[in-house]
């Protein structure tokens, strides 16, 4: 129905320009008429002047003489114009019809002419509404300030977030500054605190903001808005790396997949895009299934070796059963076949190792799973009838080192796991840059990171640490338990045939005499 009353105003509009126009082609007024018009009431001027006796006659002649003389020339030049006019004329008709179209295409084509307009009383009632939340806060912010205590940590919070949800990111940062200096205060007020600054500057990392992620990452090291913001603040002073790192590091230390971790592939994304790295996804970080635990492996070491067999065989059934249900799973493939390889069953080990090759296609050539898959293929391709060869081809091939070397803290520490198979222990060599140094093992304050490692989320009891040194640097006097230079973490394997791919997790905080980073966790596997 718009549409219709749409083409009538617009037919209107035109009518009411044009139909004038096109039957008024003749009273089109010329230059010359116009001139001899003005001329004419001159003669009548000059004529009234001299009768009043304000110009002389004989001015009063000379006038009339030029004014005739010009009239005259003015006849002489006159030109027809019809011509002219009627092209004007034209011009202005195409104009009035082109210019609707013209519109009513534009609008068809990047308007929206779908989507029904908003009614002017819902608006209203939404005006309402945002006027009563306004009122609402002004009161409550009244009331806090003028209480004796400052105002209830609840109150304040519950103002915040409402500010939040407004949108009135400054009055919600101002509302959470209000409590930060209390002893009920969490992390997490002091990363809210933070956000609100930050959205509030746009996205740009104050230094108030900075340190309120600082105190929130030093009360609670894998909170999700502190990490996410501090990468902010670490890109904003072009520490691309370190930002990077750090967002892929608690993606790594993830218990499960979660909603979060989009933002923080997103973010990560966005920062190795400039750093020349390849993106990574939500597969990156799947979980890795477990197998028996390290209890379950001191158990069977205490069995006799027959009681060991049909335990270990029972261990495998129950893994073989779970991989039909979860085909994907290729370190869940890889761990059958070493159960397979320790008990001899050669053919199964075949079996298991053609489970796993389909698996590989989509791994780095350097991933040490897909050289094994590889290995064990090849050497069936080349003595299909003598499978025999096939531990020995798996021992050479595990006889090789599964180093790997990584740097974090913007490249302050560089991090060497070190996986000797043929020894009962693995190792980390970890270097410090001069002028830097990270807490040792057991600090002198409990609220300091300490360095540690811990396997699939428990601490490894056995693990030899350095002894820290003692010293105190240049902003505190109180001393301090510190990891300078070079120095190695050990630490015992676990063994048996059924032992699962272990994620070894190093844990640490650089620091300097001026600054520290966020602390900062290394995700390694141990075959």
């Amino acid at each position: 129905m718009i549409y219709v009353l749409g083409i009538i105003l617009v037919a209107m509009v035109l009518l009411a320009f044009v139909v004038p126009i096109i039957l008024n082609r003749t009273g089109v007024v010329s230059h010359s008429e116009s001139a001899h018009a003005m001329l004419t009431d001159q003669l009548g001027e000059v004529e009234r002047d001299v009768s009043r006796g304000l110009i002389s006659p004989e001015d009063g002649r000379s006038a009339t003489v030029e004014i005739q003389r010009r009239i005259i020339a003015t006849h002489r030049k006159e030109s027809p114009t019809s011509a002219s006019s009627s092209s004007g004329v034209w011009a202005m008709v195409l104009a009035a019809a082109f210019v609707p179209i013209a519109a009513t295409f534009l609008y068809l084509s990047i308007g929206s002419p779908m989507i029904p307009s908003i009614i002017f009383a819902d608006f209203s009632g939404e005006r309402d509404v945002l006027t009563k939340q306004d009122a609402l806060t002004q009161r409550l912010f009244l009331q806090l300030s003028s209480e004796e205590n400052g105002g209830e940590t609840e109150g304040w919070l519950l103002l915040a977030n409402a500010y939040m949800g407004m949108g009135k990111y400054n009055k919600a940062a101002d509302a959470y500054g209000r409590i930060l200096d209390r002893d009920e205060v969490t992390f997490e007020e002091f990363g809210q605190f933070a956000e609100a600054s930050i959205l509030h500057e746009n996205g740009i990392v104050t230094p108030m903001a900075e340190r309120a992620l600082n105190r929130s990452l030093q009360m609670e090291p894998g909170n999700i808005a502190g990490i996410y913001y501090k990468s902010f603040a670490l890109a904003q002073s072009d520490q691309l790396g370190a930002a990077y790192s750090l967002l892929v590091s608690r993606l790594a230390r993830a218990d499960g997949i979660t909603t979060w971790m989009e933002s923080f592939i997103a973010q990560a994304n966005f920062y190795g895009e400039k750093l020349g790295k390849a993106p990574i996804s939500l597969s990156n970080f799947a979980p890795v299934l477990k197998g028996p635990t390290a209890e379950d492996v001191a158990d069977a070491s205490d069995l006799s070796v027959e009681d060991r067999n049909a335990f270990i065989y029972s261990m495998v059934e129950q893994l073989a059963a779970r991989l039909e249900d979860e085909p994907d799973d290729l370190d869940g493939w890889l761990q059958l076949a070493r159960a397979y390889t320790v008990l001899g069953d050669q053919d199964q080990v075949v079996l298991t190792y053609r489970q796993a090759e389909p698996l590989i296609e989509v791994l780095p050539d350097s991933d040490q799973r897909k050289i094994l898959v590889r290995a064990v293929s090849e050497a069936v391709i080349a003595d299909p009838d003598n499978q025999s060869s096939l531990p020995s081809v798996i021992a050479q091939l595990g006889s090789r080192s599964t180093n790997t070397v990584r740097y974090g803290s913007a490249g302050n520490v560089r991090v060497e796991f070190i996986n000797d198979p043929t020894a009962d222990h693995f190792e980390i060599k970890i270097t410090i840059a001069d002028g830097w140094h990270v807490n040792a093992h057991l600090p002198l304050d409990d609220y300091l990171v300490p360095t540690s490692l811990t396997q699939d989320g428990s601490a490894i009891i056995d693990t030899i640490y350095p002894s820290g040194t003692i010293k105190s640097l240049s902003f505190d006097e109180a001393p301090l338990a510190l990891y300078e230079g070079a120095f190695s973490l050990r630490s015992k394997k676990f063994e048996g045939a059924m032992v699962p791919p272990r994620k070894i997790m190093l844990t640490f905080q650089a620091c300097s005499d001026e600054v520290c980073l966020p602390p900062e966790d290394m995700i390694f596997v141990l075959w």
